[in-house]
């Protein structure tokens, strides 16, 4: 952020210092679009969130920094907590999602969609009998356990990047969507 305040000024005082009207045009052009460009990356920078305690997902107390994530950010679900799915309709939506060693991801009967890395390094789970499904449509994919009574886990893109380290436990459904290739160099276990 300081960046932008210094590079700001910088293109102040050369706009103050020009005498030629031409070029303190261009300045300003290339001010407002410094700007715009900007104000842009600002509004969509990505924010990663860490469990604090066990807790529902949209609830901000269940996060450090006290407020709830939102679409398109990170989370990271610490050892020993449980974070419940609370959210309805269509679902939510995350850019990465890590459950660490011992923590759990509890989907009830919500819908998640993850659209960048999904690690779950303990347990996702769904068990209610009105389960949603877990959209995968991301770019790494590990961990070790995922649980869905009803529903599926959903693999709509390419995924070339599945950690070697992963030893993976799917009881449920499990969809690969038409034109998908799934590269494979570990260990998946399907049980229904």
């Amino acid at each position: 952020m300081n960046k932008v305040f210094i590079y700001l000024f910088i293109i102040i005082l050369f706009q103050e210092l020009s005498c030629f009207k031409k070029f303190k045009r261009l300045l300003n052009i290339v001010t407002i679009l410094f700007l715009l460009l900007a104000n842009n990356y600002l509004v969509t920078a990505q924010t990663t969130y860490t469990s604090t305690q066990n807790g529902n997902w949209v609830n901000g107390s269940a996060w450090v920094g006290g407020t709830p994530i939102e679409a398109g950010d990170n989370a990271i679900i610490e050892s020993g907590h449980t974070v419940t799915l609370t959210t309805g309709g269509s679902g939510t939506t995350i850019n990465n999602l890590t459950i660490n060693s011992v923590g759990v991801l509890n989907a009830s009967n919500k819908e998640m969609n993850v659209n960048g890395n999904l690690i779950v390094n303990w347990t996702y789970t769904s068990f209610e009998g009105a389960a949603k499904d877990l959209n995968f449509d991301g770019d790494t994919f590990g961990g070790i356990s995922i649980n869905k009574n009803s529903g599926y886990f959903i693999i709509s893109s390419d995924l070339n990047n599945i950690l070697s380290s992963t030893f993976l436990h799917i009881f449920g459904y499990i969809q690969i969507d038409n034109s998908v290739t799934v590269t494979n160099n570990c260990f998946i276990e399907y049980n229904m």
